[in-house]
């Protein structure tokens, strides 16, 4: 039974008791937890108090909640997948590397008219006209990622006919012979939304990374914009720093 008592908060004490659980080996790897509610009974609190404890368990990677089946002790060797910022690289080069098998779903293609969040850095004039993929992204068979992909009609109108199975870089590689050079990132933090919970698999909005950006060719024309929904309970961000001389060499 939680103690009455304000400090530490209750879900504090919840989190703090299934910490116990792990390390007595009372809950092991693939262990189903028990339900909110059922939580809520054992500890007496409310359900809201023991979904805070859980969320901390799900951002921190020690629990998996998937809709439909319920929670679960994640394994130990939990994979996390490191996006670098440092260089251009797919999604199947991420998610090999870290000796998981990567797989997508394409669930849209269409023609749609550009707004200005995606007319002005693709510097669209006069036709308007973009190819819209949305694609899900599995690792091992698990959704890590939604990415919206917007590309400028007229050069890749071809694409709506084409087998987009081997992904986007190698086709402008192989079909449209383009040099990809650097990417413009912006990334910030997000709650999923209805179609992200739901594609995830989260029983409820869940903290996600948001990745928009702007890729660029070898002569600085934009080829594409993104904006990428990554599950944050499975991603990693790197990015590689230098200082400039003058301060590298300070004390």
């Amino acid at each position: 039974m939680i103690q009455p008592q304000k400090r530490p908060p209750k879900y504090v004490q919840i989190y703090h008791w299934f910490q116990e659980q792990l390390r007595a080996e009372k809950l092991k790897t693939g262990d189903q937890i028990p339900t909110e509610t059922a939580l809520a009974r054992q500890f007496n609190v409310t359900r809201m108090t023991v979904r805070k404890a859980l969320h901390r368990l799900v951002v921190e990677g020690i629990i998996t909640r998937t809709r439909g089946k319920g929670s679960f002790v994640a394994a130990e060797n939990n994979k996390n997948f490191i996006f670098s910022l440092n260089t251009i690289s797919g999604f199947f080069s991420d998610i090999r590397r870290s000796g998981s098998q990567p797989a997508f779903k394409v669930n849209r293609v269409e023609i749609i008219q550009a707004d200005p969040k995606i007319a002005d850095p693709l510097q669209l004039s006069g036709d308007l006209r973009v190819i819209y993929i949305l694609r899900t992204f599995f690792a091992d068979e698990e959704p890590a990622l939604i990415q919206g992909t917007y590309l400028p009609y007229e050069p890749f109108k071809t694409v709506l006919e084409m087998d987009l199975s081997k992904g986007m870089y190698p086709i402008y590689r192989e079909n449209f012979n383009l040099r990809l050079h650097h990417a413009d990132q912006t990334f910030t933090a997000v709650m999923s939304n209805r179609f992200e919970t739901r594609t995830f698999g989260f029983d409820s909005p869940q903290p996600c990374i948001f990745l928009e950006w702007v890729l660029y060719d070898d002569i600085n024309r934009p080829i594409e914009v993104c904006y990428c929904t990554y599950r944050s309970d499975k991603y990693k961000f790197n990015v590689v720093s230098s200082l400039p001389v003058q301060l590298s060499m300070a004390p």
